[in-house]
């Protein structure tokens, strides 16, 4: 991923002065800085610093932040954030569940739950029943397969050839070429009603949340004079970013926190803004969203 963006740039590896990368679940293939490590393996250049993060589930959006303020700071000029995750390998908790000791300490003074737990207290909190949970899950899987029909992302997917495995999980000669998201879902109404939760008497299944994924991402990041310099068009400026702490009880309800706060810095108002994202773990932390911004 790093090479291909690197390359759709035209660019010679070490024109990036820094790289810095999302992940959670640094233990295993993704301990020991995975960022430096894929940069030295795919680019062949070692003069790049490259950094990795932990922001949980915002890892990757906060490389981005990080590079962007290297880049406002004038501290860098051109800089890659990215992110990558690969949860059929390195399982999700891995890296808190070897010790020694444990993640919070015993003295911690706050009701903090798992994201499942969490994503149900949400949903009692506001309201949210499981007809509207299962109701959004259909929709978000019927318009990524429309989008995929439609090749809205194809000039965003970096081809991968990837080994293809025997019966024993080990890697063959072989591979096979991945051109597109493998997390799309043939998904009913009557299907999703018939799904178990996760949680007992809890709303959330495994049709409207989101599923354990393998992927990376990246954004190549430059200042407007660098890229004038390099005949490069920018497809999109960051105007302004915020990261904010949330209620821990409630866990995942932070994007409505972030975007009251997002809106008075940057002097805008929703309706100047055409697309929203918001991160689609659990189909209630996007409802609870949209209920505080119906309009």
């Amino acid at each position: 991923l790093q090479r291909g963006i690197v390359d759709q740039a035209d660019l010679k590896p070490a024109e990036v002065e820094q790289v810095i990368g999302g992940c959670v679940t640094q233990a295993g293939e993704q301990a020991s800085n995975v960022t430096r490590h894929a940069w030295l393996t795919a680019c062949d250049d070692y003069s790049t610093g490259a950094t990795t993060v932990d922001a949980q589930c915002g890892s990757g959006q906060q490389a981005n932040n990080l590079i962007h303020a290297l880049i406002t700071s004038d501290t860098i000029d051109v800089g890659l954030a990215c992110g990558v995750e690969l949860m059929s390998h390195v399982g999700l908790g891995s890296n808190v569940v070897n010790g020694p000791g444990k993640s919070k300490p015993d003295d911690f003074p706050w009701d903090s739950p798992n994201q499942f737990e969490a994503a149900e207290r949400i949903a009692a909190n506001r309201g949210i029943t499981r007809e509207d949970v299962d109701a959004w899950g259909l929709r978000s899987q019927e318009r990524a397969a429309q989008a995929a029909v439609e090749g809205r992302f194809e000039r965003e997917i970096l081809p991968l050839d990837v080994p293809i495995l025997d019966e024993n999980g080990a890697r063959t000669s072989e591979t096979r070429r991945v051109t597109t998201d493998q997390g799309i879902r043939e998904s009913t109404a009557e299907g999703l009603a018939r799904l178990d939760p996760v949680m007992p008497a809890g709303i959330h299944t495994a049709g409207n949340s989101s599923q354990i994924s393998d992927g990376a991402a990246g954004l190549l990041w430059m200042s407007a004079e660098r890229a004038a310099a390099l005949g490069l068009k920018a497809r999109a400026r960051m105007v302004t970013n915020v990261v904010v702490g949330t209620d821990p009880y409630y866990l995942l309800d932070g994007p409505v926190d972030a975007t009251a706060r997002l809106l008075a810095r940057s002097g805008m108002q929703l309706s100047d803004i055409d697309i929203f994202e918001c991160n689609e773990a659990f189909a209630a932390v996007v409802l609870s969203w949209l209920g505080q911004y119906p309009e």
